[in-house]
C-alpha cells in the first residue's frame, strides 16, 4: 500500500487559513482608515459601523501576489469600495526570499491618479494606499470607488483582442475563397455565378472594415 501524501492537502489548508487571515486584516485596516478619512465614501462607511452596521468583503479575484475585494456595509450595500491588498511573496512560491516588489502597487496608485486628473470619466477615483505591517511581513492596501462594469477591464480588454483575431482570420478566409472563386471563373467563364464573386468581394470588404 502506497504511503500517503498530505502535503497537498496541507498546502490547501495553509491558503485557506491565509486566505481568511489577509480578509481579516484587510477589514480591521480599512475600518481604521475610515475612521480617520476625510473622503465621503469613507466618513459614510465609518458612520454606518459605529451605528452598528458589519462591514464584510467578498473576494473576487487573486490569491497570488494580491487578492482584490468588494468591500461593503451589509445592509447598506450602496456603501461599496473596491480593494486590492497586496504582498511582497507570491503564495505559490515556497521560497519566501523571492520578493515581488510592492512598488508596483504604489506605481499603480499615482497612474490613477494621474488618470483621475487628465481623464476623469475614464477610470475609477482612486481613494487611498496604505502600508501594513503583520507578523514581518509588509504589504499595501490600494482603495479605490467601486465600479459598476461587469467585466475586468483586462477581461474585456482580451476579449476585444480575440475577437478581432477572429474576424481577421474570417476576412483572411472569405478573401482565399473569393480569390479561389475568381480563378474558377476565369478558367470555366461562368458569367451566371459572377453576381455571387461580387458578392462574396464586399462580404470581404466589409469585415476588413470593421477591424481596421
Amino acid at each position: 500500500m502506497e504511503p500517503i501524501n498530505d502535503n497537498s492537502d496541507n498546502n490547501d489548508n495553509a491558503q485557506v487559513e491565509d486566505k481568511i487571515l489577509k480578509k481579516k486584516l484587510l477589514l480591521s485596516t480599512f475600518a481604521k482608515e475610515c475612521a480617520s478619512s476625510s473622503h465621503t465614501v469613507l466618513q459614510q462607511i465609518n458612520n454606518a459601523i459605529k451605528n452598528g452596521s458589519k462591514l464584510d468583503a467578498t473576494v473576487l479575484s487573486g490569491g497570488y501576489t494580491n487578492y482584490s475585494y468588494k468591500v461593503f456595509i451589509v445592509d447598506k450595500p450602496e456603501l461599496v469600495v473596491f480593494a486590492k491588498l497586496c504582498f511582497e511573496f507570491a503564495l505559490w512560491n515556497p521560497d519566501k526570499d523571492a520578493h515581488y516588489d510592492l512598488q508596483r502597487t504604489s506605481n499603480e496608485y499615482e497612474i490613477m491618479v494621474t488618470m483621475s486628473k487628465l481623464a476623469p470619466d475614464s477610470i475609477v477615483n482612486p481613494i487611498l494606499l496604505s502600508d501594513i505591517e503583520h507578523e514581518g511581513q509588509s504589504m499595501k492596501l490600494l482603495v479605490t470607488e467601486w465600479s459598476c462594469a461587469d467585466e475586468q477591464f483586462c477581461n474585456q480588454f482580451v476579449s476585444i483582442v480575440l475577437q478581432l483575431m477572429c474576424l481577421q482570420s474570417v476576412s483572411v478566409f472569405a478573401h482565399i475563397i473569393c480569390s479561389t472563386f475568381h480563378i474558377q471563373l476565369m478558367y470555366y467563364n461562368l458569367s451566371s455565378t459572377f453576381c455571387s464573386h461580387h458578392m462574396l468581394n464586399f462580404i470581404c470588404m466589409l469585415i476588413s472594415s470593421c477591424i481596421q
